[in-house]
């Protein structure tokens, strides 16, 4: 839920609060919401038996089968974190690891969906992702019916994107080429493209992503190979993701990414290397939490 928090924008889409996470969606005609609850009474947490509840409209009752795999991808529930936890410890992560042991990592719900905010957060500053995907859910989304405040409509599908009008994308504030983009990549999934989702081809996604955003960026505006890596890994939910240009996770590996000493204690932690920079990430944020308290505390 802590990262959940990160990641859910106040779009009218999704919510994440202390109880669990709720969503919008669409699977064929069948619309609603469905949402994971933490199982809990007037003490905290139920303990024993399943921590998660699912939840949903009665409206999405026939397509409870397509939901369930797609659940279980956004909360991650498919890993073992047995092994993940004894792989990374021995691996020079031990202390991160008893930290914060079964860390799992979040996934992606709809990939479509991921791939347009990864899209945004490399493209722009990441605190106005949040703007430019209200835009979005507004201008091009569905409102539902069955509306639970504050969910009131569902993302737009890559069918409805793939027809829109780039110039009117990027007068929304979207940013110089990203119209085109969002267009390039709505249509690449909408016309039968390579798959973006858990179990996907990464090879082929990265391909066919990169060929796509190489005809509506222009040149240097960003890199397109880290762009399309960025987009694919994220909404594949790709266990072994690992980014070598984030210097920050570098520095809590104690090696700079570019370095050829670092090369091996980061090939140490495959497949798993998703995990291990969650962990790192978590460091850091300990780190920095931390140092203000210290601050805080000479202060006073």
């Amino acid at each position: 839920l802590r990262m959940g928090r990160r990641l859910a924008d106040d779009i009218g889409v999704e919510h994440v609060d202390d109880t669990g996470y709720r969503r919008t969606v669409r699977i064929g005609a069948d619309t609603g919401v469905v949402g994971v609850e933490v199982r809990s009474d007037s003490r905290g947490p139920v303990v024993g038996g399943p921590p998660l509840q699912l939840r949903l409209s009665g409206t999405l009752l026939p397509s409870v089968m397509a939901l369930l795999p797609r659940t279980r991808a956004l909360l991650d529930l498919d890993s073992e974190p047995e092994l993940i936890d004894a792989r990374l410890g021995s691996a020079g992560l031990a202390a991160q690891v008893d930290r914060r042991p079964g860390l799992r990592v979040p996934g992606s719900f709809d990939a479509f969906e991921t791939a347009l905010r990864v899209l945004l957060e490399q493209s722009g500053e990441a605190n106005d992702v949040p703007r430019k995907l209200a835009r979005l859910a507004e201008h091009w989304g569905e409102p539902i019916a069955s509306a639970e405040p504050p969910l009131v409509r569902i993302f737009p599908t890559a069918s409805r994107l793939a027809e829109a009008d780039a110039s009117l994308l990027e007068a929304q504030g979207l940013g110089e080429g990203i119209g085109e983009a969002i267009v390039a990549i709505s249509r690449l999934i909408a016309t039968g493209g390579p798959r973006l989702g858990p179990g996907a081809d990464p090879a082929l996604a990265i391909a066919g992503l990169s060929d796509c955003l190489q005809a509506a960026l222009r040149s240097g505006q960003t890199s397109i190979p880290a762009l399309a890596e960025a987009i694919a890994r994220r909404a594949m939910s790709w266990p072994d993701s690992f980014d070598d240009r984030d210097e920050g996770i570098a520095r809590k590996a104690n090696a700079s990414v570019s370095s050829d000493a670092s090369r091996p204690r980061i090939e140490s932690w495959r497949p798993w290397r998703a995990y291990a920079a969650l962990h790192l990430w978590f460091a850091a944020a300990d780190s920095l939490s931390e140092g203000v308290s210290l601050a805080g505390s000479a202060v006073g």
